[in-house]
């Protein structure tokens, strides 16, 4: 098992994978339990618009690879906090706008995410994904590193922010040093924003 910087040719493989990894997540309920498109065809556009907008800006996004699959995701943002390209936000725009109420849960979990008071450049794990065929060899473990390798090298970033609404999560991401922060219920799921500084 290999974890490398992603490429456009990854994107397909990679939203596959994440679209089964979170296919029971309590936030993915929340936004897409009502799409008419149905949870699996909403989510995969979803996770297919963060990936290309963070592969259009250069941010942190790693595959993991067993052979020339891809078997887990880590992406996110730096700490520069740089807007989506204009096109792929109509994109967005479009997709929220055929989803009554998607634009209402996202501000509640803009919410409960400012309201952790991370106010200081940081970076930030948007999604960790790992297939289901291999959850539990490690692969999370090792996209999660990676990931907080990239962070502690940041210069301009104190820390790393994530959010979970999975329970079980928590304690794997406080083995890494994260802490929770706030929590705030997102329809039927309690959303934890969770910190971890940078180490001394």
């Amino acid at each position: 098992m290999r974890i490398e910087n992603a490429v456009a040719d990854d994107a397909a493989a990679a939203v596959a994978c994440t679209v089964a990894a979170f296919a029971n997540d309590p936030t993915t309920a929340a936004f897409f339990d009502d799409s008419p498109l149905g949870r699996t065809a909403a989510s995969t556009i979803f996770f297919g618009l963060l990936l290309e907008a963070r592969l259009a800006l250069g941010m942190p996004v790693l595959v993991a690879r067993d052979g020339a699959r891809v078997v887990g995701l880590a992406m996110g943002m730096d700490a520069t906090g740089a807007e989506w390209p204009a096109a792929i936000t109509r994109r967005w725009d479009d997709f929220a706008a055929g989803h009554p109420g998607l634009s209402d849960l996202f501000a509640t979990y803009d919410a409960i995410v400012g309201a952790a008071g991370l106010t200081a450049p940081h970076r930030y794990l948007g999604v960790l994904s790992v297939d289901p065929s291999v959850k539990g060899t490690g692969v999370g473990a090792a996209l999660l590193r990676a990931f907080l390798d990239l962070a502690d090298a940041d210069t301009d970033a104190d820390g790393t922010s994530l959010e979970t609404s999975t329970p079980e999560n928590v304690a794997f991401y406080q083995r890494f040093g994260f802490q929770e922060r706030t929590a705030g219920a997102l329809g039927a799921a309690t959303l934890r924003v969770m910190y971890r500084p940078k180490p001394a």
